[in-house]
């Protein structure tokens, strides 16, 4: 297919986007500054720019959007954050429905469940049954997670009003390699915040994620969660439950919880299967 990439600059986005074109997709890079090294020509596109992403659009059959600020951290200014990462995703969003895109995938993110991931939790009440999936009713507690729900609701909106296909897909803490995920863990061992839920993706794995959306048959709109088989800390998925969700309901109360996501039915539409 004919991909344009957004946010390829960046350290998933130049993974996912020399995935893709490995793979044999013809991929468009695209990125508000030159990453530090790539295999892929960038072009350069400022996303808050609507007439820019408007002419870029024509003539890609799938857009894979990875182009917004990049977490809670990335400007101090969280209402800034809000309302620029809504103007990107709807210039792209827009976009891509009025010239006739077959497919999106929008990379949206895990804080916007990070109320379900505060601590303390002392009550079970109104928590939603585990194990975690697409279907897990969203919970942000700050902008940058409102603003991945409000990308969430908008391309659901327009993957209805047009008919094509779109993805979005819950990314968990996501590296590039094991030393880094290695050293995160020691930082955030035993503490209580988000990070108990220790759900990981490597950028390889979202590149391979992206392609088996892609090459799937996928109609209408769907909300994915998907995260490795292990996660980051030297502990197993059911003593994270004892530890941090002791009364959070189980889907299958009979069942031994061998991970906090449930990512079968990724497996079951597209395919993929994490390699760990």
């Amino acid at each position: 297919m004919k991909v344009l990439v957004t946010g390829a600059g960046g350290l998933i986005g130049r993974v996912v986007a020399e995935a893709l074109a490995a793979s044999g997709h013809a991929v468009t890079a695209t990125d508000l500054r030159h990453p530090a090294n790539g295999r892929l020509p960038l072009h350069a596109l400022d996303l808050l720019d609507r007439a820019a992403v408007e002419a870029l659009m024509p003539g890609h059959e799938a857009i894979v959007h990875l182009g917004n600020h990049a977490s809670p951290r990335s400007i101090p200014d969280g209402q800034r954050l809000y309302i620029e990462n809504a103007a990107m995703n709807l210039n792209v969003f827009a976009a891509a429905t009025t010239a006739g895109a077959r497919k999106i995938v929008f990379t949206s993110s895990i804080q916007v469940l990070r109320s379900l991931f505060m601590a303390p939790m002392v009550s079970g009440q109104g928590w939603p049954p585990l194990p975690f999936d697409g279907d897990t009713p969203p919970s942000p507690n700050n902008y940058y997670g409102l603003s991945k729900l409000h990308g969430e609701d908008l391309l659901r909106l327009l993957a209805t009003q047009h008919g094509c296909e779109a993805t979005t897909l819950r990314l968990p803490l996501t590296h590039v390699d094991q030393e880094w995920i290695e050293s995160y863990a020691r930082r955030v061992s035993g503490r209580e915040s988000d990070d108990v839920f220790a759900a990981r993706m490597t950028a390889a794995e979202v590149g391979r994620l992206v392609d088996a959306v892609l090459r799937a048959t996928l109609p209408g709109y769907r909300c994915y969660m998907p995260t490795l088989r292990s996660n980051m800390l030297d502990i197993s998925d059911e003593d994270l439950r004892r530890r941090h969700f002791p009364h959070a309901p189980l889907k299958a109360p009979d069942a031994p919880l061998t991970c906090l996501t449930d990512i079968s039915r990724i497996t079951r539409e597209t395919g993929w299967v994490p390699a760990c």
